[in-house]
Protein backbone atom coordinates (compact mmCIF):
# COMPACT_ATOMS: atom_id res chain seq x y z
CA UNK A 1 0.00 0.00 0.00
CA UNK A 2 1.46 3.18 -0.80
CA UNK A 3 1.62 6.38 1.57
CA UNK A 4 -1.00 9.29 1.50
CA UNK A 5 0.25 12.13 -0.62
CA UNK A 6 1.15 15.20 0.86
CA UNK A 7 2.24 18.49 0.14
CA UNK A 8 6.34 18.96 0.35
CA UNK A 9 7.26 22.22 1.94
CA UNK A 10 9.96 23.36 -0.26
CA UNK A 11 8.32 22.81 -4.04
CA UNK A 12 4.66 22.44 -2.65
CA UNK A 13 3.99 19.61 -4.63
CA UNK A 14 1.76 17.09 -3.37
CA UNK A 15 3.11 13.47 -3.57
CA UNK A 16 4.86 11.29 -1.02
CA UNK A 17 7.00 12.78 1.43
CA UNK A 18 10.49 11.46 2.29
CA UNK A 19 11.35 10.95 6.52
CA UNK A 20 14.18 13.96 6.18
CA UNK A 21 16.54 14.24 9.39
CA UNK A 22 16.75 17.99 10.16
CA UNK A 23 19.82 18.22 11.66
CA UNK A 24 22.09 16.06 8.98
CA UNK A 25 22.04 12.56 9.90
CA UNK A 26 26.12 12.59 9.96
CA UNK A 27 26.33 14.37 12.64
CA UNK A 28 24.51 11.70 14.71
CA UNK A 29 26.70 9.35 13.51
CA UNK A 30 29.63 10.78 14.73
CA UNK A 31 28.54 11.43 18.16
CA UNK A 32 27.33 7.52 18.45
CA UNK A 33 30.86 6.89 17.00
CA UNK A 34 32.53 8.63 19.25
CA UNK A 35 30.45 7.99 22.06
CA UNK A 36 31.51 5.99 25.40
CA UNK A 37 28.11 4.21 25.48
CA UNK A 38 27.88 3.78 21.50
CA UNK A 39 24.30 5.88 22.10
CA UNK A 40 23.06 9.49 22.52
CA UNK A 41 21.16 11.10 24.81
CA UNK A 42 18.70 14.36 24.04
CA UNK A 43 18.95 16.77 26.70
CA UNK A 44 15.17 16.64 26.97
CA UNK A 45 14.94 13.07 27.86
CA UNK A 46 17.98 11.99 29.06
CA UNK A 47 16.66 8.53 30.41
CA UNK A 48 16.32 7.54 26.84
CA UNK A 49 18.65 6.09 24.92
CA UNK A 50 18.56 6.70 20.88
CA UNK A 51 20.23 5.51 17.99
CA UNK A 52 19.35 8.48 16.10
CA UNK A 53 17.70 12.16 15.89
CA UNK A 54 14.56 13.83 15.16
CA UNK A 55 13.35 13.16 11.41
CA UNK A 56 10.18 14.09 10.29
CA UNK A 57 7.93 14.27 6.84
CA UNK A 58 8.87 17.34 5.12
CA UNK A 59 10.51 16.93 1.61
CA UNK A 60 9.44 14.97 -1.83
CA UNK A 61 12.29 13.02 -3.24
CA UNK A 62 13.20 15.65 -5.87
CA UNK A 63 13.90 18.36 -3.09
CA UNK A 64 15.23 15.80 -0.46
CA UNK A 65 17.86 14.80 -3.04
CA UNK A 66 18.43 18.65 -4.41
CA UNK A 67 19.54 19.46 -0.39
CA UNK A 68 21.20 16.62 0.26
CA UNK A 69 23.85 17.50 -2.60
CA UNK A 70 25.17 20.40 -0.08
CA UNK A 71 24.94 18.13 2.62
CA UNK A 72 27.29 15.93 1.45
CA UNK A 73 29.78 18.71 0.46
CA UNK A 74 29.43 20.26 4.18
CA UNK A 75 30.62 16.59 5.23
CA UNK A 76 33.42 15.78 3.59
CA UNK A 77 34.59 19.69 3.23
CA UNK A 78 34.10 20.91 6.37
CA UNK A 79 32.44 18.96 9.65
CA UNK A 80 34.89 15.55 9.00
CA UNK A 81 38.08 17.46 8.67
CA UNK A 82 37.01 19.76 11.46
CA UNK A 83 36.36 17.11 14.04
CA UNK A 84 38.58 14.27 12.72
CA UNK A 85 41.83 16.51 11.80
CA UNK A 86 41.60 20.03 13.47
CA UNK A 87 40.28 19.05 17.22
CA UNK A 88 42.65 16.83 18.95
CA UNK A 89 41.73 14.60 21.32
CA UNK A 90 41.13 17.20 24.03
CA UNK A 91 38.88 19.76 21.44
CA UNK A 92 41.85 21.98 21.30
CA UNK A 93 42.03 23.34 17.87
CA UNK A 94 45.90 22.79 15.74
CA UNK A 95 46.04 25.42 13.28
CA UNK A 96 45.96 22.90 10.59
CA UNK A 97 43.10 24.11 8.73
CA UNK A 98 43.24 27.18 9.13
CA UNK A 99 40.67 27.95 6.45
CA UNK A 100 38.03 26.36 4.52
CA UNK A 101 37.62 27.90 0.90
CA UNK A 102 33.85 27.78 0.08
CA UNK A 103 31.34 28.89 -3.15
CA UNK A 104 27.89 29.07 -2.81
CA UNK A 105 26.78 25.64 -2.02
CA UNK A 106 28.17 26.45 0.78
CA UNK A 107 25.34 29.30 1.74
CA UNK A 108 22.65 26.92 0.18
CA UNK A 109 23.25 24.00 2.65
CA UNK A 110 23.14 26.69 5.60
CA UNK A 111 20.10 28.02 4.04
CA UNK A 112 18.50 24.67 3.80
CA UNK A 113 19.63 23.49 7.33
CA UNK A 114 18.16 26.79 8.81
CA UNK A 115 14.68 26.45 6.66
CA UNK A 116 14.06 23.26 7.88
CA UNK A 117 14.66 24.27 11.34
CA UNK A 118 12.78 27.27 11.54
CA UNK A 119 9.25 25.38 9.36
CA UNK A 120 9.52 22.33 12.26
CA UNK A 121 11.03 23.66 14.91
CA UNK A 122 10.91 27.60 14.87
CA UNK A 123 7.43 28.47 16.46
CA UNK A 124 7.92 31.55 18.52
CA UNK A 125 4.95 30.97 20.59
CA UNK A 126 6.69 27.92 22.26
CA UNK A 127 8.93 30.17 23.58
CA UNK A 128 7.83 31.34 27.09
CA UNK A 129 10.60 33.57 28.25
CA UNK A 130 9.26 36.47 26.26
CA UNK A 131 6.20 38.45 26.14
CA UNK A 132 3.79 38.22 23.05
CA UNK A 133 4.32 41.97 22.53
CA UNK A 134 7.85 40.91 21.78
CA UNK A 135 6.97 37.83 19.97
CA UNK A 136 4.14 39.55 18.07
CA UNK A 137 6.62 41.96 16.55
CA UNK A 138 8.68 39.33 14.80
CA UNK A 139 6.44 37.29 13.55
CA UNK A 140 6.02 39.25 10.09
CA UNK A 141 9.71 38.86 9.61
CA UNK A 142 10.21 35.38 10.67
CA UNK A 143 7.36 34.63 7.79
CA UNK A 144 8.96 36.53 5.30
CA UNK A 145 12.47 35.46 6.08
CA UNK A 146 11.23 31.66 5.79
CA UNK A 147 9.93 32.57 2.19
CA UNK A 148 13.37 34.36 1.45
CA UNK A 149 15.23 30.92 2.25
CA UNK A 150 12.29 29.34 0.52
CA UNK A 151 12.23 30.87 -2.88
CA UNK A 152 16.32 30.96 -2.46
CA UNK A 153 16.53 27.70 -2.42
CA UNK A 154 14.34 26.80 -5.31
CA UNK A 155 16.44 29.38 -7.14
CA UNK A 156 13.93 31.60 -7.85
CA UNK A 157 16.16 34.29 -6.53
CA UNK A 158 19.69 35.24 -5.88
CA UNK A 159 20.03 35.73 -2.61
CA UNK A 160 18.81 34.35 0.97
CA UNK A 161 17.34 37.83 2.04
CA UNK A 162 18.69 40.41 4.30
CA UNK A 163 19.50 38.64 6.59
CA UNK A 164 23.48 37.34 6.79
CA UNK A 165 24.66 33.65 8.52
CA UNK A 166 27.55 33.09 10.87
CA UNK A 167 29.55 29.66 11.27
CA UNK A 168 31.24 29.23 14.63
CA UNK A 169 34.02 27.20 15.68
CA UNK A 170 33.85 26.68 19.18
CA UNK A 171 36.79 24.78 20.90
CA UNK A 172 37.32 23.62 24.49
CA UNK A 173 37.52 26.54 27.25
CA UNK A 174 40.36 24.46 29.18
CA UNK A 175 42.73 25.05 26.71
CA UNK A 176 42.65 28.81 27.40
CA UNK A 177 44.26 30.75 30.51
CA UNK A 178 42.67 32.55 33.20
CA UNK A 179 39.13 32.02 35.09
CA UNK A 180 36.19 31.52 33.61
CA UNK A 181 32.22 33.44 34.71
CA UNK A 182 30.93 31.91 37.65
CA UNK A 183 27.85 31.24 35.81
CA UNK A 184 29.03 29.77 33.45
CA UNK A 185 27.90 25.91 32.86
CA UNK A 186 29.50 22.78 34.72
CA UNK A 187 29.02 21.05 31.25
CA UNK A 188 29.96 24.00 29.37
CA UNK A 189 32.49 21.60 27.50
CA UNK A 190 30.01 18.73 26.67
CA UNK A 191 27.80 21.52 25.50
CA UNK A 192 30.08 23.27 23.23
CA UNK A 193 31.54 20.29 21.57
CA UNK A 194 28.96 17.52 21.36
CA UNK A 195 25.34 18.52 21.83
CA UNK A 196 22.88 19.10 19.24
CA UNK A 197 20.98 22.15 19.68
CA UNK A 198 18.25 24.64 17.79
CA UNK A 199 16.36 27.45 18.57
CA UNK A 200 15.49 30.90 18.50
CA UNK A 201 17.30 33.31 20.32
CA UNK A 202 14.71 36.20 21.21
CA UNK A 203 15.27 40.07 23.31
CA UNK A 204 13.44 43.05 22.84
CA UNK A 205 16.24 44.39 20.41
CA UNK A 206 17.34 41.30 17.95
CA UNK A 207 16.50 37.25 17.10
CA UNK A 208 18.09 35.00 16.12
CA UNK A 209 18.08 31.44 14.60
CA UNK A 210 20.64 29.63 16.37
CA UNK A 211 21.55 25.76 15.42
CA UNK A 212 24.51 23.53 16.49
CA UNK A 213 26.42 20.89 15.03
CA UNK A 214 28.50 19.34 17.70
CA UNK A 215 31.39 21.41 17.82
CA UNK A 216 30.20 23.86 14.69
CA UNK A 217 27.78 26.19 14.89
CA UNK A 218 25.58 28.35 12.66
CA UNK A 219 23.47 31.76 13.46
CA UNK A 220 21.17 33.07 11.25
CA UNK A 221 20.62 36.65 11.95
CA UNK A 222 16.72 37.79 11.38
CA UNK A 223 16.47 41.07 13.07
CA UNK A 224 18.90 42.93 12.96
CA UNK A 225 19.72 41.29 9.57
CA UNK A 226 23.39 41.73 10.28
CA UNK A 227 25.22 41.23 13.81
CA UNK A 228 27.94 43.30 14.85
CA UNK A 229 32.04 42.52 15.31
CA UNK A 230 31.58 38.92 13.78
CA UNK A 231 33.52 39.51 10.46
CA UNK A 232 35.30 36.21 10.80
CA UNK A 233 32.38 33.92 11.01
CA UNK A 234 30.83 35.94 8.34
CA UNK A 235 29.13 33.94 5.70
CA UNK A 236 29.00 35.31 1.69
CA UNK A 237 28.28 33.63 -1.56
CA UNK A 238 32.19 32.70 -2.48
CA UNK A 239 35.10 33.12 0.05
CA UNK A 240 37.17 31.82 2.63
CA UNK A 241 36.14 30.86 6.27
CA UNK A 242 38.59 31.16 9.44
CA UNK A 243 38.42 28.63 11.90
CA UNK A 244 40.38 30.77 14.44
CA UNK A 245 37.32 33.45 14.92
CA UNK A 246 37.52 36.43 17.16
CA UNK A 247 33.83 36.58 18.95
CA UNK A 248 33.84 40.26 19.73
CA UNK A 249 29.72 39.61 20.23
CA UNK A 250 28.76 39.83 23.20
CA UNK A 251 25.00 39.04 23.28
CA UNK A 252 26.51 35.99 20.91
CA UNK A 253 29.14 34.82 23.52
CA UNK A 254 26.19 35.45 26.14
CA UNK A 255 24.33 33.03 24.69
CA UNK A 256 26.31 30.29 23.57
CA UNK A 257 28.62 30.26 26.14
CA UNK A 258 26.42 31.07 29.36
CA UNK A 259 22.23 31.36 28.92
CA UNK A 260 22.22 28.04 26.35
CA UNK A 261 24.24 25.98 28.30
CA UNK A 262 22.97 25.87 31.40
CA UNK A 263 19.34 26.61 30.23
CA UNK A 264 19.89 23.02 28.38
CA UNK A 265 21.25 21.73 31.19
CA UNK A 266 18.50 22.67 33.53
CA UNK A 267 16.85 19.99 31.56
CA UNK A 268 19.40 17.27 31.36
CA UNK A 269 18.05 15.12 34.22
CA UNK A 270 19.94 11.46 34.62
CA UNK A 271 18.48 8.90 36.91
CA UNK A 272 20.19 6.85 39.36
CA UNK A 273 19.85 3.83 37.29
CA UNK A 274 20.82 5.18 34.21
CA UNK A 275 24.15 6.74 35.75
CA UNK A 276 25.21 3.37 36.77
CA UNK A 277 24.84 2.42 33.14
CA UNK A 278 27.07 5.53 31.83
CA UNK A 279 29.60 4.64 34.60
CA UNK A 280 29.39 1.03 33.62
CA UNK A 281 30.23 1.65 30.08
CA UNK A 282 33.07 4.53 31.05
CA UNK A 283 34.52 1.80 32.93
CA UNK A 284 34.42 -0.79 29.82
CA UNK A 285 35.56 1.69 27.38
CA UNK A 286 37.34 4.73 28.04
CA UNK A 287 40.29 3.23 26.86
CA UNK A 288 38.69 3.28 23.60
CA UNK A 289 40.56 5.76 21.21
CA UNK A 290 37.27 7.08 19.59
CA UNK A 291 35.27 7.65 22.84
CA UNK A 292 38.73 9.49 24.82
CA UNK A 293 37.60 12.55 23.60
CA UNK A 294 34.60 12.66 25.68
CA UNK A 295 36.03 11.46 28.86
CA UNK A 296 38.84 14.03 28.56
CA UNK A 297 36.11 16.58 28.21
CA UNK A 298 34.54 15.62 31.17
CA UNK A 299 38.14 16.11 32.68
CA UNK A 300 38.27 18.93 30.94
CA UNK A 301 34.54 20.72 32.98
CA UNK A 302 35.97 19.67 36.15
CA UNK A 303 39.00 22.04 35.55
CA UNK A 304 36.81 24.80 34.89
CA UNK A 305 35.08 23.57 38.17
CA UNK A 306 38.56 24.21 39.83
CA UNK A 307 39.89 26.82 38.51
CA UNK A 308 36.69 28.89 39.25
CA UNK A 309 36.76 28.16 42.89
Amino acid sequence: MSKTSKTCALCNKKTELKESHIIPHFVARWLKDTSITGYLRQVVNANLRQQDISKEELLCRSCELKLSVNEKKFRENIFIPYVEEELDEWAVAQGKIKEIEYDRWLLEFIVGLQWRVLVTHGSIEEIDYVSQKIKDKYLKKIKETLEAWKDFLLENRVDSGEGKHYILFPQNLAAGEGQLPENISENINKYLIRSVDSTLAISEKSIFLYTKMGPIVVISAIKPGKLKDMPDSLLKLKGELKTAQRLSNRPVNQFLFIDRPNDSFKLYKVSEKQQEKIEKDIKSKAASAKSLQQVLLAKSDQIIKERNK
